[in-house]
């Protein structure tokens, strides 16, 4: 079963999320597997990230991959709780 997740991180302006996406192609995880579909959106100084993902278990991969790659938690969005 698909998983959307979205994510509104305070603080995640336009240049933070750029950097992200360039430490993310840098470490070959732009397109991470179980992936379907990733937006971003919102004004310049508060990006929203909405992410589909083919089951928690690809989400969950690729977060626990993330921790490997250079990124501060300055960087990577945090998902937060579940609703």
């Amino acid at each position: 079963m698909a998983l959307g997740i979205y994510f509104a991180q305070s603080g995640l302006d336009v240049e933070k999320y750029n950097e992200c996406i360039k430490r993310l192609k840098k470490a070959g995880a732009a397109h991470p597997a179980g992936r379907s579909y990733h937006s971003c959106f919102g004004p310049p100084d508060k990006h929203m990230i909405f992410d589909v993902w083919t089951s928690q278990a690809a989400f969950d991969r690729f977060g626990k991959a993330r921790h490997s790659c250079p990124f501060s938690s300055n960087w990577v969005p945090n998902p937060g709780r579940r609703a």
